[in-house]
């Protein structure tokens, strides 16, 4: 189970998902390679998950900030945490998304659930 080649990835174009549970592993992840503009809707999970950004900038939504993250930077979306992202700038974005746990689990948000949560003394 050490080695997965290219040809047993879960791919789409140049991006991958890699699901832990599968390979006996604790943790999941995307390898994403985005287009300006590109992101995820507003969502979050009961873990936490990790960003690193290996080329571009890409701006993120993480609970009630906002901050742009550049190459060699990494992001954190604590456990329960509200976030999104987009790439940023004129050029494509690669980066590894880890989320800290076997299976991926996402809750997406709407806007309107966002506000709420947002505004409230709830964490977000």
């Amino acid at each position: 189970m050490g080695l997965i080649p290219v040809s047993e990835q879960d791919r789409q174009g140049e991006s991958a998902t890699f699901i832990g549970k599968g390979y006996e592993s604790d943790v999941s992840f995307f390898l994403e390679y985005l287009q300006p503009g590109q992101g995820p809707a507003l969502h979050r999970h009961p873990y936490s998950e990790t960003f690193i950004i290996i080329e571009g900038t890409v701006t993120f939504t993480l609970g009630r900030d906002q901050v742009d993250a550049r190459v060699g930077d990494i992001a954190v979306a604590p456990a329960r945490t509200p976030h999104k992202f987009t790439v940023a700038g004129d050029g494509p974005a690669r980066m590894v998304n880890i989320h800290a746990a076997a299976e991926m689990e996402t809750e997406w948000l709407d806007e309107e659930t966002w506000e709420v949560l947002r505004t409230s003394s709830v964490r977000a």
